[in-house]
């Protein structure tokens, strides 16, 4: 039973201090790379948003700029919409200001309904639908007269941006992977080191490790067989330097003998 000014002794609080130090640094390092690599993440994918609307507002203001609009049996036709819509893959549908549809470019699929021309008071409104990133403004048209103006949809598929945004995630993990790793193989070395006594450290990495996964959340289990890896990679390129020194010492043993015989 423990007296009152007694400490509470945890299974790292028995290990030596340069142990207990080695995992400490190794799970703060781990952290520290999380959190990194996560405010890397985050503001890496609000730029790569940032920059693709801005595509988007660009691309539209271009295709607004160069359409060619005409009134044809009470309807709004724009005859060079589809090969200026479709440059980048994007898709654009014309509206009058009180919401009717009037012309679409080829195979364009929905894109929202419009909103009104008070809701944002004749400047864009962003949104995405459809698996695509539209923007939706108001256009003076002068075709039509003066003062007309028609609303213009204009979208990208948002497919190009998801790829961007999961290649960025798959190099964050690995970074973190690979940074964790690097403190892994640091605190090994360190223990064994401390162990310099035990042949090869058998038994001194194993428990490193362990503990070191103790210290990030890792079960056993897993540790261990990321020891047993490691040692793995120490047999195969030790075994054949061993049976070949073998082999010679062999052949160096048996020449005297073979000497005599003859």
């Amino acid at each position: 039973m423990r007296t009152p000014g007694e400490r509470m002794r945890t299974p790292l609080s028995r290990l030596p201090i340069r142990l207990r130090l080695a995992v400490s640094v190794g799970g703060v390092t781990f952290l520290m790379l999380v959190v990194f690599g996560m405010a890397v993440r985050t503001l890496t994918a609000h730029r790569l948003r940032a920059n693709f609307d801005s595509q988007v507002t660009t691309e539209a203001n271009n295709l607004a700029g160069s359409v060619h609009v005409s009134i044809s049996s009470g309807r709004v036709e724009a005859p060079n919409l589809t090969p200026l819509a479709s440059l980048d893959g994007g898709a654009a549908r014309i509206f009058t200001l009180d919401g009717s549809f009037q012309d679409a470019s080829e195979n364009a699929p929905y894109l929202g309904a419009p909103p009104s021309s008070a809701s944002f008071g004749g400047g864009s409104v962003m949104s995405t639908v459809n698996g695509y990133r539209v923007i939706t403004s108001r256009y003076t048209v002068p075709e039509l007269g003066a003062g007309s103006a028609l609303i213009i949809q204009y979208g990208l598929p948002i497919g190009s941006l998801n790829a961007d945004i999961a290649n960025l995630d798959f190099l964050v993990f690995f970074g973190v992977l690979a940074g964790t790793a690097l403190a892994l193989e640091s605190m090994t070395q360190a223990v064994r080191h401390l162990a310099f006594v035990i042949p090869a450290g058998i038994g001194v990495q194993e428990a490193g490790l362990v503990l070191f996964g103790h210290a990030l959340g890792i079960g056993s289990e897993l540790a261990l067989a990321v020891s047993m890896a490691k040692r793995m990679r120490e047999v195969l390129c030790g075994l054949p330097s061993l049976v070949s020194w073998q082999w010679l010492e062999g052949q160096r043993l048996q020449r005297p003998m073979r000497n005599a015989s003859s």
